[in-house]
């Protein structure tokens, strides 16, 4: 599948990544749960699709299928990373606590399974978390509550996960970070120390911990998918650290790769697949002592889908029904496209121009240009059907509403 050639693009797309990546991976056969292949088609229910270009410029969407996925699914990503980072935002101000960051990591080398490295280093956060000092020092601080996240980066030493922990302290440990640290790189080494007897891990403890005081506001680093923000170009993705590389670089050259050549390299065809497989069902977000009692949420609301099952969520994006015009919160929009569910399953999704619509419309300040741009997009996709017919299902199946264009018009431009 890595070298099945597929329609070429003659140049790079310019817009947000996450809907650039689904494209790409969804294209190249790239990702291993079906459920992934699913998301942004329409429900089962639906009676038709809306897009809605907002007035804060993003397109909010209702009538699709989520898959769910944190992982796997660049689109699913970004609204699990973002309801993750409300609800932490949330605790951290209720609780009114002191926090202290912690990176932990385990020694490796290329070759290692990700799968056996995600285990061995869960395993020995648990053991962390047991020790008798570390005990006593969150007893003496007063520990409060905490949530640990998982991020991996890829290197020439290839996969390396790793934990970051927010640690929440009634007391105040600025006095006394550095002693903190140093207990912590104590037990770290032990718990490091058993894993390598077994034979599991490296000689090295390298980089094994780091320790940060957490000034109001800096929680949202715990949170990220090493990306500066939903970003527009592969050159705001933020870079990997020690000469590794994030996920998030990984897919970007990957979908460059695709939209260049469609095809991507085998060796980072393999690698993503890899990744992908082996952090399927994994969690990445868990909460620890009394995070709950501060969290507005349910917990499990907002959690990734770690048991690979689809979402069935036909709610638009902002989380408001819309009608032309505005939505029923009272937001303004700059125009809409309705379009019935036959042809946006049978067409758009299937063929991956879904998410270069929703990217065109992102880019563009209406919508009236619509029509034009799925005609173009038909005719260079079914070559063998005539125009005329091709204007037609467009047509007769497409509506759009632009407040630009008189305010009664919809329909043909």
């Amino acid at each position: 599948k890595s070298e099945q050639k597929v329609p070429t693009e003659s140049k790079t797309l310019k817009g947000r990544s996450s809907y650039r990546i689904h494209r790409a991976l969804r294209a190249t056969g790239l990702l291993p749960s079906k459920n992934a292949y699913i998301c942004l088609k329409a429900g089962i229910s639906a009676d038709r699709v809306t897009l809605i270009k907002t007035h804060k410029g993003h397109v909010s969407k209702k009538g699709l299928v989520s898959c769910g996925l944190l992982w796997q699914c660049s689109v699913c990503r970004q609204r699990l990373l973002r309801e993750k980072r409300e609800l932490l935002k949330t605790v951290t101000q209720r609780s009114a606590t002191n926090n202290v960051m912690v990176t932990l990591t385990m020694p490796h080398k290329k070759g290692d399974d990700l799968a056996h490295m995600m285990t061995t280093l869960r395993d020995g956060w648990n053991r962390f978390r047991n020790d008798r000092q570390w005990k006593h020092l969150q007893k003496r601080l007063g520990f409060k509550w905490g949530v640990s996240t998982t991020e991996v980066t890829y290197g020439k030493n290839g996969f390396h996960p790793h934990l970051h922990v927010l640690l929440g302290y009634l007391e105040d440990p600025s006095g006394v970070i550095q002693d903190i640290k140093n207990l912590i790189q104590a037990i770290w080494t032990r718990v490091c120390d058993a894993f390598r007897k077994d034979g599991v891990i490296a000689t090295s403890i390298k980089h094994a911990i780091s320790v940060t005081l957490m000034a109001l506001g800096l929680e949202e680093y715990l949170v990220k998918w090493t990306c500066a923000d939903e970003v527009v170009d592969s050159s705001q993705i933020k870079k990997g650290k020690n000469g590794n590389q994030s996920i998030a670089e990984l897919e970007m050259i990957a979908t460059e790769q695709y939209e260049v050549n469609g095809s991507i390299e085998p060796e980072l065809y393999f690698t993503l697949k890899e990744y992908y497989k082996k952090m399927t069902g994994k969690k990445f977000f868990q909460p620890i002592g009394e995070f709950k009692k501060y969290s507005q949420y349910n917990i499990d609301e907002i959690d990734e889908n770690p048991e690979d099952e689809p979402i069935l969520d036909e709610e638009s994006e902002d989380g408001a029904e819309t009608v032309h015009g505005e939505t029923t919160d009272g937001t303004e929009n700059n125009g809409t496209v309705t379009l019935k569910p036959w042809i946006w399953n049978g067409f758009i999704h299937k063929y991956g121009i879904a998410q270069k619509l929703i990217i065109e419309m992102e880019n563009r300040d209406n919508v009236y240009w619509v029509y034009q741009w799925l005609q173009i997009e038909f005719e260079n996709l079914l070559p063998d059907m005539d125009e005329i017919t091709i204007e037609f299902i467009i047509y007769d199946n497409v509506e759009i509403y632009d407040p630009i264009l008189d305010a009664g018009f919809m329909g043909k431009s």
